[in-house]
Order: C-alpha cells, then sequence, then structure tokens
C-alpha cells in the first residue's frame, strides 16, 4: 500500500496565518496536520485559513483535527476557515454533521476578506 503524503506549507497575509495543504489528510498524516495546528494556536496564532485546493482526500481522522482546530480558535475569539475545499472533501464534513460548524470560502482570496 502507497504511503500517503501531506504537505503543508504556512504563510501570512494581515492577520491571517495561512495553511496551504496538499496531498491527502488521513489517519497517517492528519497529525502531522494536528501538530502544525496546535503550534499556532499556542502560540497565539488564532486566525487560520486551510487552503485546501490541494486536498483531494479527508478521513474522520482529518475532520477531527479540525474540529478540534475550531473549537481551540474559537475559544481564543479566533477563527478557522477553510478554502477551496473540492466537493468530496466537503461531503464528509457533510456526511459527519460539521459542516454548519464551519465556514467554507470558494477561494483563499475570499476567506482573507469575509
Amino acid at each position: 500500500m502507497a504511503q500517503s503524503e501531506l504537505t503543508i506549507r504556512q504563510g501570512e497575509k494581515g492577520k491571517f496565518v495561512i495553511l496551504q495543504l496538499q496531498g491527502k489528510v488521513d489517519s497517517e498524516t492528519s497529525p502531522k496536520l494536528t501538530e502544525a495546528l496546535n503550534k499556532l494556536i499556542s502560540a497565539g496564532k488564532v486566525w487560520i485559513v486551510l487552503d485546501m485546493t490541494g486536498v483531494s482526500f479527508m478521513s474522520s481522522a482529518g475532520i477531527g483535527a479540525t474540529v478540534k482546530a475550531l473549537n481551540d480558535t474559537r475559544s481564543k475569539k479566533g477563527d478557522l476557515r477553510l478554502a477551496a475545499v473540492q466537493d468530496e472533501v466537503k461531503k464528509v464534513y457533510e456526511l459527519l454533521g460539521f459542516a454548519a460548524a464551519f465556514s467554507f470560502y470558494p477561494s483563499l482570496k475570499q476567506a482573507l476578506e469575509a
């Protein structure tokens, strides 16, 4: 079985930290996402946008990582926004009942301007 890969690139724009994700977010790679999010939040960076243009698959483990980060950012008066989420990935959020909790934006630009 091929190993899952997830690349995370970090950037900043105004008050937002942008994490550009590329690959699959599953039980194998979600700890990498969780670690990146936890590091930001513990450093007081609580305005985060996940650019999910390059995410082709997200399992419940990946959804769990984003739900925890959403709760953590909002408890500190910030937000976690999801940008350019592919339809198949958004369906997983919907099936698990988490879609309503998140702010989905068609593009990174719109997520930053909202």
